[in-house]
């Protein structure tokens, strides 16, 4: 959906995920294999650390203009 947002001047954009439910080690397994198999990836996933991955994806309607997406996990899982 992100890359609906993004322009051919952009750079970069940034995907959060906001993490409400426990097992939060599932939910960071499951993302870089997600974020791979977007049609638009370029290349390869690269896990900057534990929580945050980066990415090239070409733009909608024009493959040879690619951008840089983050994609950063927080939990915020709270019991009670």
């Amino acid at each position: 959906q992100i890359l609906g947002y993004l322009t051919w001047t952009d750079a970069y954009g940034v995907v959060l995920i906001f993490c409400r439910n426990k097992g939060f080690s599932s939910v960071l397994k499951a993302i870089p294999e997600t974020f791979g198999d977007i049609s638009s990836l370029r290349g390869e996933v690269h896990e900057i650390d534990q929580r945050h991955w980066s990415a090239r994806h070409c733009l909608p309607g024009d493959d040879y203009q690619t951008v840089e997406i983050h994609c950063l996990a927080y939990n915020v899982y709270s019991p009670g």
